[in-house]
């Protein structure tokens, strides 16, 4: 099995995750700016459940207009963009709100750390993450044409 990266990691997939991230990090500002604490964490969970189901129904849409097809990926990346959004919303408001906290501190600063770490793992990788050989692909082709006609 070849990976298709382009498809993958490609350009529309980067604009599924930082236009829903976008918007889930409106969404997540006005949460938290309208919202007592007690009710924040409710709030944040019906909100991320509500924006991954638009973008999942977002996805179904397409697939009954011509000029789109529905993609996995493209659910996939929606839901990423969603989460990786309201997370870092609420993960620096509560970063400046108990900034007084050594603990926090440590933590901001290790996660920026490691985080860059990650991302320069992604632009140095050189293998790729799953190959196979083209009977495996043979296999794997007449398995979905049988269950999918």
């Amino acid at each position: 099995m070849n990976i298709n990266y382009e498809m993958m990691f490609g350009i529309d997939k980067q604009m599924h995750v930082f236009g829903y991230g976008a918007i889930a990090i409106v969404a997540a500002m006005v949460i938290l700016t309208i919202s007592d604490m007690a009710a924040v964490k409710r709030r944040m969970i019906y909100c991320w459940f509500a924006l991954v189901t638009v973008g999942m129904l977002e996805e179904y849409r397409q697939y009954f207009v011509a000029e789109r097809d529905a993609e996995l990926l493209d659910a996939v990346a929606n839901t990423v963009g969603i989460t990786f959004g309201m997370l870092s919303t609420v993960g620096l408001f509560y970063l400046f709100y108990y900034w007084h906290h050594t603990l926090v501190r440590v933590i901001a600063v290790s996660s920026i750390v490691v985080l860059a770490l990650f991302i320069g793992l992604v632009f140095l990788n050189e293998r790729p993450f799953v190959t196979f050989d083209q009977p495996v692909q043979e296999k794997v082709d007449s398995f979905v044409a049988r269950i999918w006609p």
